[in-house]
């Protein structure tokens, strides 16, 4: 079944309690949690958080906790199966000790990057056959989003999608 689908930028204040303080400063941005949202009958998105497995939660719940959307990228239309839920469900679980430890010292010695909402946004459209780079922190996933020409963010088909940015 095809669904359009977006990147979304969220204020996750309210839900990465301390972490949301120490993605600030590693990072030195305002932007602190991204994630993949489709548009269904019921629209939901694929949610990264400490610990567990990624989830799959209606939009309606995060309206209802008082998390707000500040941007979207729009993807366009994809494809959408149970492997997409096999794949999401399988993504490794992160840890925010280990993402502290990799922003800190890891990435200049080679550590191997570990999971985060923009690796598994990453990860996912490279599954669903789109041409993107590798990137860990929502800070890079922002500035790749807005590069000059955005050529990057295109999908399997060579399409590109700048033009359906929203702001």
């Amino acid at each position: 079944m095809r669904v359009n689908a977006r990147i979304c930028f969220y204020n996750f204040k309210k839900l990465q309690g301390w972490r949301y303080y120490f993605i600030r400063l590693l990072s030195w941005s305002r932007h602190t949690h991204a994630h993949i949202e489709f548009d269904l009958v019921e629209p939901f998105a694929y949610i990264v958080t400490d610990h567990n497995r990624i989830r799959a939660l209606k939009l309606g719940l995060l309206q209802e906790l008082g998390i707000s959307k500040y941007y979207e990228f729009n993807l366009g239309s994809l494809e959408m199966g149970s492997k997409d839920m096999q794949f999401a469900f399988a993504y490794p679980k992160p840890n925010s000790k280990t993402m502290i430890l990799y922003q800190v010292l890891g990435r200049f010695f080679g550590m191997k990057r570990p999971t985060s909402c923009v690796t598994f946004i990453c990860d996912y459209l490279k599954f669903k056959g789109w041409d993107i780079p590798d990137l860990f922190s929502p800070q890079e996933l922002w500035e790749s989003l807005h590069v000059n020409h955005n050529d990057q963010w295109s999908g399997p088909c060579g399409k590109n999608h700048t033009s359906k940015m929203d702001k």
